[in-house]
């Protein structure tokens, strides 16, 4: 089985894929996919070329310095997404046919074109200030913070391809709740 995991930044995407991981699935996080795209020699290039070298330390892409510039400028991030997201999307794709239970932890899911890949989809959303807080207690300055969440849709673009909604704005406890529900709907629909 393969449940895709959408919504915005800070809403709590990796926390329910770690939930879905106690149940028996692999979690396949797009971002971390990402960044070791962001390593890949002809990437890196076509990177430090677009964005110049200050993006590297160390030779290697700042994710830190590269998200402070393109996420104050659709643009350029759309200019960074060009890039990056083709070879990203093929990883993902591959990851996908793999026979075992997957939760596919992938905000831009639909924009990527994997709803097809996915028995199952689940939109996890949780309001603006929470979501703010979140990212400055990850370490991300409040600025930063407004500029990552403004560089993103609304979550009622995934409205018309999800199964299932968690609004997480709750403890922990209830978040856990809710997977677990969910888990045992499509456990159901799996042994029919």
């Amino acid at each position: 089985m393969k449940i895709g995991i959408v919504g915005n930044i800070a809403a709590g995407k990796m926390t329910v894929s770690r939930i879905f991981k106690e149940f028996g699935f692999r979690i396949v996080n797009a971002d971390e996919i990402g960044w070791k795209v962001l390593e890949e020699p002809e990437v890196k290039s076509r990177i430090v070329k677009a964005f110049g070298s200050k993006i590297l330390t160390s030779g290697k892409v700042d994710r830190r310095i590269l998200g402070k510039i393109v996420f104050r400028d659709k643009e350029l991030l759309n200019s960074l997404n060009r890039i990056v997201h083709p070879r990203l999307i093929d990883l993902l794709k591959r990851e996908l046919t793999a026979d075992d239970d997957i939760v596919l932890d992938c905000a831009l899911l639909d924009k990527f074109g994997l709803a097809d890949y996915v028995d199952y989809i689940i939109l996890v959303r949780a309001p603006e200030e929470v979501r703010k807080r979140r990212l400055i207690e990850a370490g991300i300055t409040a600025e930063e913070a407004v500029a990552r969440i403004d560089s993103q849709e609304s979550d009622e673009r995934f409205l018309d391809i999800v199964d299932f909604v968690i609004d997480n704005n709750s403890d922990f406890r209830k978040l856990r709740q809710d997977c677990l529900r969910i888990f045992q709907e499509v456990s159901d629909d799996r042994s029919l």
